[in-house]
């Protein structure tokens, strides 16, 4: 151990791939280890990367044919488009079977890059004496995120980190070209990018006078502005997000019911604090637990050693006022829009405080290898108990039979479904309307109230008395198969929605109350499938709307 230490201290190159060994090991375990204590690299999936199913249909027409969101990007997919890049590099680890396998080496790959871009970041600033435990300290608890889980905001990160990097190495004539590439990987990111931007002449006022910077500094300003002029103009989807913005609260607003007990509230100071600000429910529970033991480290530390905190980077102080900016530009018009700008500012001042905790625990000293440890094990233990990685191995059956069925066929179930959301991912047939992709109607398609009416179509048939709504939906919309979930059609089921104050609760409680018998449609496809599957966790069946027909042709 004393030989490894040693290593490390004498050549940061070691210890930088050390950091990266560490960091890719515990995302590939993050992203195989799943809530149910196994370790499933085949079924595990986080559901952020499902709105990404049209991707490999760019390559490969035959696959959902008759599905508008792919068609859609099919017809304006082209040279020099946009999002091509992260969308090329994405496609290739789709391609590794299985699925699941592909984006858990990507989310490794992702979360090595990133930690050493934390190392490096650290080795230019104060935080030099803590860089290793900052890093190490950084890829546990962002891993607690669905930051390295969901593509683009990967790649986004990533342009995040360059940006931070080249301020604190005084690149900046390097920053407003970084703005542009936050625009084309995660544009939610790029409005904290560009006021971040703006400010460091301010921060930097010292080093842009004596350097005379400013004068080339507006110059590339103004061309990264027009960069992301020409990305808006060559891209597939940026157009739509402006359109969706500009379309108010429809637009991402699972954000305002994920992980709480109650809608959140905008003009709530509470939620303001603990939901945009901090974002406490964008990444379920693990997340605010890491936050709490990262801090709990730090208030130890400044108890051994009073004092401000003296190790944090600062390009992360010019990041944090950026941020701070965007979001109270962007919280009247578009509150969750707001919250993405601290999404990833927020956590990395966590890091740094965190680190210099430890640091002064520790006498002053680095103490790598133990943080190294401490975290592994921290992370092992609550990962699998707080995480939010699915394994979807209970609907194995049903992809199955799905996968064997026409490449045509449209399958329907209940819009809240995991099954539902992942048989494009797992069984390669177009869903009907699954709420997984409402943000993809809505910025792809422009078409939110096509996606509000046909989600309505669908709870009524669902929950109606007799099969013949659910018959309609095939002459309506040509879904031919619906997959029902025991679980969505019990009493208790019905009853909480019926209690519940979430809006698509709501819907389903009121297609329910306009039947005498809402469990009717269900009863009558579960007494005749196409298919059925029962297992410990879940149990359910298909039903063939062809049935539909044939009754109707026997009249």
């Amino acid at each position: 151990m004393r030989a490894l230490k040693d290593l490390f201290l004498k050549y940061p190159a070691a210890a930088a791939a050390g950091v990266a060994l560490f960091a890719a090991f515990a995302a590939f375990y993050a992203a195989t280890v799943t809530n149910i204590y196994s370790f499933d690299p085949k079924y595990a999936i986080y559901m952020d990367v499902l709105n990404l199913y049209w991707i490999p249909s760019l390559s490969d027409p035959a696959l959902f044919p008759r599905d508008p969101v792919a068609a859609q990007c099919r017809s304006m997919w082209g040279p020099f488009i946009t999002e091509g890049p992260w969308i090329w590099l994405s496609s290739l680890f789709m391609r590794v079977k299985p699925y699941a396998l592909g984006m858990a080496l990507l989310s490794s790959l992702g979360c090595a890059a990133a930690a050493l871009l934390v190392f490096r970041l650290a080795l230019k600033s104060a935080a030099r004496p803590a860089a290793a435990a900052a890093a190490l300290l950084f890829a546990v608890y962002f891993l607690s995120t669905n930051t390295f889980f969901g593509v683009p905001r990967l790649y986004g990160f990533l342009a995040f980190l360059a940006f931070l990097l080249a301020a604190e190495e005084k690149r900046f004539l390097l920053l407003p070209f970084l703005i542009p590439a936050g625009f084309i990987l995660y544009p939610a990111v790029s409005a904290g990018l560009g006021v971040s931007a703006l400010l460091a002449p301010v921060f930097y006022r010292r080093h842009f006078r004596e350097h005379k910077l400013l004068p080339r500094y507006a110059a590339a300003m103004a061309a990264a502005g027009l960069l992301c002029l020409a990305a808006l103009w060559r891209s597939v989807t940026l157009g739509g997000v402006f359109r969706a913005l500009g379309a108010g609260s429809g637009f991402e607003i699972d954000k305002l019911y994920q992980f709480v007990s109650a809608p959140v509230r905008p003009d709530s100071l509470w939620d303001l604090v603990t939901y945009f600000l901090l974002n406490f429910n964008e990444h379920g529970n693990f997340y605010p637990v890491m936050s709490a033991l990262l801090l709990l480290v730090f208030l130890a530390g400044w108890c051994v050693k009073l004092g401000r905190p003296a190790l944090l980077p600062a390009s992360l102080k010019l990041s944090l006022a950026g941020s701070l900016g965007a979001f109270a530009l962007l919280y009247l018009t578009h509150p969750v829009s707001a919250s993405r700008q601290m999404v990833f500012i927020v956590p990395l001042v966590v890091v740094f405080l965190a680190a210099e905790g430890v640091y002064r625990l520790g006498g002053e000293k680095p103490r790598t290898l133990l943080v190294g440890v401490a975290a592994a094990l921290v992370f092992g233990v609550l990962h699998p108990r707080l995480g939010l990685r699915e394994s979807c191995r209970t609907f194995a059956p049903v992809y199955g039979y799905l996968s064997a069925l026409p490449p045509d066929a449209i399958v329907a179930g209940h819009p809240d479904s995991d099954l539902l959301h992942t048989i494009p991912v797992f069984a390669k047939k177009q869903v009907f309307i699954s709420d997984e992709h409402r943000d993809q109607y809505l910025f792809t398609l422009n078409r939110s109230a096509d996606f509000t009416a046909m989600r309505a179509a669908l709870v009524s048939a669902l929950y109606s008395a007799s099969p013949a709504a659910a018959c309609a939906l095939k002459a309506a919309y040509g879904v031919d198969y619906v997959a029902l979930e025991d679980k969505f059609f019990t009493p208790e089921y019905l009853a909480r929605a019926a209690a519940s104050s979430f809006p698509l609760d709501a819907e389903t409680a009121r297609a329910a109350a306009k039947t005498a018998d809402p469990l009717g449609f269900y009863n009558y496809a579960r007494a005749r499938p196409a298919f059925s599957w029962k297992n410990e966790r879940s149990g359910g069946a298909v039903f063939a709307l062809s049935s539909c027909v044939k009754k109707e042709a026997r009249k």
